[in-house]
């Protein structure tokens, strides 16, 4: 009889929990940047460039970090989003052998305190025929640590202003939406890239579930697009020409909408040639992972 009442009192419990899930599952989710002028938020961004042989098979790996702070400075609904980002640590690896304990990192100091916008707005920035993403790289850090950072960097730039496009638009799990960007990701920095050109092929969205990141509810955004053509001009005459593919998911909060977390791929493979006319092949897979930080 005990046992009876026991299963008579949590069966509300149980039919009530059971109904909530559906509910959550079917009710529209607000995925546009919810941010207000001063929320602040602190973030890791880890990546690790596997270096690739002809067979697909990992010769060396070189892991860098970057550890940055964002202030939301403007949010008008629905038209533009304004972010400052200042870099806290900046820290590049070395190449080491796979699974080698023993690497080495430089920390550029030159980076610390630099500061930058991250701006999306409804209609895509485009400047001199580029997509522009707005991160200038100033006169003292022209060197080749440059590049790494913007390669670092301008993938979770796009995934935002993918994201402030579609956010409205994804409503639901399992909503998909596809879009490309206005004009091809290039830039040039000054005696290291002469021309950096990825003409980008549409990215397709996809809600795919709900997760928690430190326990804040998510959405889980999949991103996937086709391999686009890449060309890199070296100021030392080195030329690379061939594909660059980004794939991987990225995480929004179901509270103020920021993206909090991602794990992105992005996958080059060019060859190179050299001064002296010598061809060879460069294969690089980057595992970028951003994760929040206190």
């Amino acid at each position: 009889m005990r046992l009876l009442t026991i299963i008579l009192l949590l069966l509300p419990m149980i039919a009530n929990a059971q109904s909530q899930i559906p509910r959550a599952l079917s009710e529209p989710l607000n995925l546009a940047p919810r941010c207000q002028r001063g929320d602040a938020q602190k973030l890791l961004l880890e990546v690790d460039y596997l270096f690739l042989d002809e067979t697909g098979m990992i010769t060396s790996i070189k892991k860098s970090s970057l550890q940055y702070t964002v202030l939301c400075l403007e949010n008008t609904v629905g038209e533009k989003v304004v972010w400052e980002a200042a870099i806290d640590s900046f820290k590049i690896g070395s190449k080491a052998a796979p699974g080698s304990r023993a690497t080495r990192h430089s920390v550029l100091t030159e980076f610390e305190g630099y500061s930058f916008d991250i701006a999306v707005a409804k209609k895509v920035p485009v400047r001199d025929g580029c997509y522009d993403f707005g991160i200038p790289i100033e006169e003292n850090l022209h060197y080749i640590e440059g590049f790494e950072f913007l390669t670092m960097i301008i993938p979770l730039k796009i995934i935002e202003q993918l994201r402030f496009t579609a956010g409205r638009r994804l409503g639901l799990i399992g909503d998909t939406l596809t879009l490309a960007l206005p004009q091809p990701v290039c830039f040039q920095i000054p005696n290291v890239i002469d021309r950096y050109h990825v003409k980008q092929e549409p990215f397709h969205l996809e809600v795919t579930g709900l997760t928690k990141v430190n326990g804040k509810p998510c959405a889980v955004v999949k991103i996937e697009s086709k391999p686009s053509p890449l060309e890199i001009r070296f100021h030392n005459a080195l030329v690379g020409s061939g594909s660059s593919w980004l794939t991987g998911e990225f995480m929004v909060s179901l509270r103020n909408g920021q993206i909090i977390a991602a794990n992105l791929r992005d996958r080059m493979d060019a060859t190179r040639t050299l001064p002296d006319g010598t061809v060879a092949s460069n294969k690089v897979l980057l595992i970028i992972k951003l994760t929040p930080r206190n």
